[in-house]
């Protein structure tokens, strides 16, 4: 459009066009961020969270290949929620204390190994624990981590769908300094964690993923 070869007239009809093109994509990325954070006020029911619809899971890598193992843990609780006709209202205030020995891979021998060697490598991690610190209008959020007496914020992506809402994001075990727990597992799981190219790692990059279903309570 900016070529000279065109005449200003065709140019500007052009323009004028994509312009509205991108108003109409604009406004209707809007109004789908305002259905999911900004319900009725005539809503006829409340949501409220339900720890028993709640999965926490993670996904760990070991050798060169980046070969992805998977777990999730079992116990942990959650406070500061509310009730709100919103469900981002919900659960924009929360806290979080996950216990670190319920952790369940489906093999007990390896979950014993990541307690003993891992969890219990660190300080005070019996318990992970955290909170929301902000969830911003675009699926973007920050959270406050607490792990081996480190606290860090921690970036999530969050999404939110009618009843459900999902948290992921990654965290890098060297800013919660727990490279020597990482070095501890991976030397007693020395051969599990050896690839095709006879080099044993186990990667510092864990990633995880969190999903709960929203309790709907009639307006009575």
């Amino acid at each position: 459009m900016k070529k000279l070869i065109f005449s200003l007239a065709i140019a500007g009809l052009f323009a004028g066009a994509c312009q509205n093109k991108k108003s109409r994509k604009e406004q209707q990325q809007s109004n789908s961020e305002k259905s999911l954070t900004t319900p009725s006020a005539n809503s006829s029911f409340f949501y409220t969270y339900d720890n028993s619809q709640t999965s926490v899971e993670w996904t760990a890598f070991k050798t060169t290949a980046k070969t992805a193992v998977g777990g999730k843990f079992n116990t942990f609780t959650v406070t500061g929620t509310k009730r709100s006709i919103d469900p981002k209202k919900v659960i924009e205030n929360l806290s979080f204390r996950i216990n670190t020995a319920s952790v369940n891979t489906k093999m007990k021998e390896r979950d014993v190994k990541i307690v003993s060697y891992f969890f219990k490598k660190m300080v005070n991690t019996e318990f992970i624990s955290g909170s929301v610190k902000s969830l911003g209008k675009k699926g973007k959020g920050m959270l406050s981590l607490t792990m081996n007496n480190v606290t860090k914020d921690l970036p999530i992506d969050f999404r939110i769908s009618g009843d459900t809402v999902r948290f992921s994001g990654t965290i890098n075990l060297g800013k919660w300094n727990g490279s020597q727990a990482v070095k501890s597992l991976n030397k007693n799981c020395y051969v599990l964690h050896t690839g095709k190219d006879g080099i044993s790692k186990l990667w510092p990059e864990v990633a995880f993923k969190v999903s709960t279903l929203l309790k709907k309570t009639e307006k009575k």
